[in-house]
């Protein structure tokens, strides 16, 4: 799934066959579910809130031994760029953020433009957790 109308057309040219959504990250409304979720930078333009909100909603809609893989800005605090809000993340906070629904599989800093500038997380949902 993608927000953005444009990289939808892109992927549905490259992959004409392929099924894509247009979801808000923040509320992933759909009634369909999935073995795994992908996010590259993405979750990191959401505020603390919808942030857990959308976490909340990701167990819900990924099956069984479903699998989250997302990547964020490593650092503190919040800030406007290019008139896009950005929350920065620690890899302590990535933790707490997940940890009641996700078993960590990979945590793992890596260099986007600069040593140590983003996180790599990859989780496995919980079994037996309430949504």
């Amino acid at each position: 799934s993608d927000f953005s109308k444009e990289f939808l057309k892109h992927l549905q040219a490259y992959f004409p066959d392929g099924e894509f959504a247009d979801l808000d990250a923040s509320t992933l409304d759909t009634d369909r579910t999935f073995d795994g979720i992908y996010s590259n930078k993405v979750l990191h333009h959401l505020e603390d809130e919808a942030l857990e909100a959308s976490i909340k909603r990701q167990f819900e809609i990924l099956n069984p031994d479903g699998i989250v893989c997302h990547t964020f800005w490593r650092g503190e605090d919040s800030e406007i760029y290019n008139d896009l809000f950005v929350n920065y993340h620690t890899d302590a906070g990535i933790r707490t953020l997940f940890e009641d629904r996700f078993d960590p599989l990979l945590i793992r800093f890596y260099k986007e433009f600069e040593d140590g500038d983003s996180i790599l997380y990859i989780g496995e949902k919980k079994k037996g957790q309430p949504s």
